[in-house]
């Protein structure tokens, strides 16, 4: 569980591939970083004015009072270096996989926009 709100604490709502770049930032600045739920920040923009319309700006500040103001956030433990470079890179392979496949026309692009969404090679 997570400690007394605080300066000291950061918090992220994304627990996969960005939060392993957060995580390796936090490690080397020494902050303690905890894991605010998507489905809490969602509930808690809702409920805010223009809080139906979601945007990054909107969901950053979200993130940020949450972690302010609760303390039953999980904190999430660093990892060793060695495992955090490990997921990098497969991260980044995964990428020059998914480009690789776009270029060369084999993989679907899908465009979204809102609520319009289409599928194009």
């Amino acid at each position: 569980m997570g400690g007394a709100p605080g300066f000291g604490q950061r918090g992220i709502n994304v627990v996969c591939g960005i939060d392993r770049l957060a995580e390796t930032m936090r490690a080397e600045a020494g902050f303690a970083l905890v894991h605010v739920p998507g489905l809490a920040v969602d509930r808690v923009r809702q409920g805010t004015v223009g809080g139906e319309n979601k945007s990054d700006p909107r969901d950053a500040r979200t993130t940020a009072n949450e972690v302010r103001m609760r303390t039953d956030l999980g904190a999430i433990e660093p990892t060793a270096e060695i495992d955090l470079e490990i997921r990098l890179l497969v991260g980044r392979r995964r990428d020059l996989v998914d480009a690789l496949a776009a270029a060369v026309g084999i993989a679907p692009i899908i465009r979204q926009s809102g609520k319009t969404r289409f599928v194009r090679r």
